[in-house]
């Protein structure tokens, strides 16, 4: 069978946890499998992160239009929009994703593939006649609309029940995202298969206090400090944490270092405020984007994984945290409570005093943070990459045998 990818949606460093998902899912789906061959519809931007997927022999690399074929389109687009009178942005956007469609249909069709995968939330091009599976993590759209500006609303409005009901498959992340799917969409419950995430092996490596102090040095970070890495996005709750950080210190009268990862996203002036208002920023240290393997090494460094969002369709920092015997504090939200199962301490991410004694707990109850650690090694160990790949391949096979759905002019994605 021959398999065509879409990660034209990975921007490296820029999509958090997806990322993660796709480059770790492609790496063991592809050493796994060697019936069928991969087929990696990459871009400019991030052909390089693909490299060592492509040196195996059932890869290919389709390279798509590079952002200077689409500088040309938005040119286009722009010398139209002033003839025509029209708004330039809905018009050039247009175009582009005309033009971009068209060569990705253009490119299946001479790779004669059997099966069409889009691994990142949207199943594009929308007229691919093929059987698609496509991978949404969750719904966050519909439970926090104020986080979105309002095209990205829309976009995501019309495009995530329509991914939905256009593909053949559905994999989403756990069964909070699942019930949500059928709760919201009115998608058929066997249409969609949960598949967990997993960390990589370097979360596992033995504790290296030389490489813990090393990376502590590289990136000036205290010696004590909480972790939370997560791009600045605003369901992610950074300004809500920094209260409980001034609560830690004003209650409880322990001023604590909280290092960040993740680069700045529509949350990131709220944490800056929050960070004047509480009078916070020589506790606070900003790395942005981390080499994925300095991160194990960070958790490690750790007295504790700190993380308030205020929803997750998994949360993967929960299960690195455990892989890396780093103690687990988190939201009872969403999904988490069914990924960190009984090895994190829970706590209200709405209530900042709730987090301030969480904090205040761990770090005075030595007996509680071994626990967290013993019960999160074992937890992580429930997770793991080859498992998500043999069963994200057993739903890939279920796909293309079943075919693609007949397409008729009330077809959603079809239009």
């Amino acid at each position: 069978m021959r398999i065509g990818v879409n990660t034209l949606p990975l921007f490296p460093g820029q999509i958090g946890g997806m990322e993660t998902y796709t480059y770790n899912l492609l790496t063991h789906l592809t050493a796994i499998d060697r019936q069928h061959h991969y087929y990696l519809f990459v871009a400019r931007y991030n052909r390089k992160l693909f490299e060592t997927h492509c040196q195996r022999p059932n890869v290919s690399n389709v390279p798509t239009l590079s952002l200077q074929g689409l500088r040309y389109a938005e040119r286009g687009a722009a010398r139209l929009a002033g003839k025509a009178g029209r708004r330039l942005p809905r018009l050039s956007r247009w175009l582009v994703n005309a033009v971009a469609s068209a060569d990705m249909l253009y490119s299946i069709r001479r790779h004669r593939l059997d099966l069409w995968f889009c691994p990142l939330i949207n199943l594009a091009p929308r007229h691919v006649q093929l059987p698609s599976v496509v991978s949404i993590p969750d719904l966050l759209p519909e439970f926090y609309p104020e986080f979105f500006w309002k095209d990205l609303l829309d976009w995501s409005r019309r495009r995530y029940p329509a991914s939905c009901r256009g593909a053949t498959k559905v994999i989403t992340l756990s069964e909070f995202s699942r019930t949500s799917m059928v709760d919201r969409y009115g998608v058929a419950p066997e249409k969609i298969h949960v598949i967990p995430l997993a960390v990589g092996d370097e979360f596992y490596l033995p504790q290296d206090d030389v490489a813990i102090a090393a990376v502590k040095a590289k990136y000036a970070v205290p010696s004590e400090y909480a972790f939370y890495p997560a791009n600045t996005w605003p369901h992610k709750n950074h300004a809500t944490l920094l209260k409980a950080l001034h609560l830690l210190r004003v209650k409880h009268g322990r001023r604590l270092s909280c290092v960040f990862t993740g680069v700045a996203r529509g949350g990131h002036n709220a944490l800056l405020k929050a960070a004047e208002e509480y009078d916070l920023a020589a506790q606070l240290r900003l790395l942005g984007y981390v080499e994925k393997y300095d991160m194990p090494l960070l958790y490690r460094g750790a007295r504790f994984l700190i993380f308030p969002s205020l929803f997750e369709g998994f949360g993967i920092p929960v299960i690195e945290a455990m892989a890396a015997d780093c103690p687990v504090l988190c939201s009872k939200v969403a999904s988490l409570p069914e990924v960190a199962g009984d090895a994190a301490l829970f706590f209200d991410p709405h209530d900042p005093e709730a987090i301030a004694d969480a904090m205040n707990r761990i770090l005075t109850d030595a007996e509680l943070r071994q626990e967290l650690v013993r019960a999160g090694r074992e937890r992580s160990r429930q997770f793991s990459w080859e498992r998500t790949a043999r069963e994200t391949l057993k739903v890939l096979e279920e796909a293309a045998s079943i075919g693609a759905r007949p397409r008729g002019p009330h077809h959603d994605s079809a239009r």
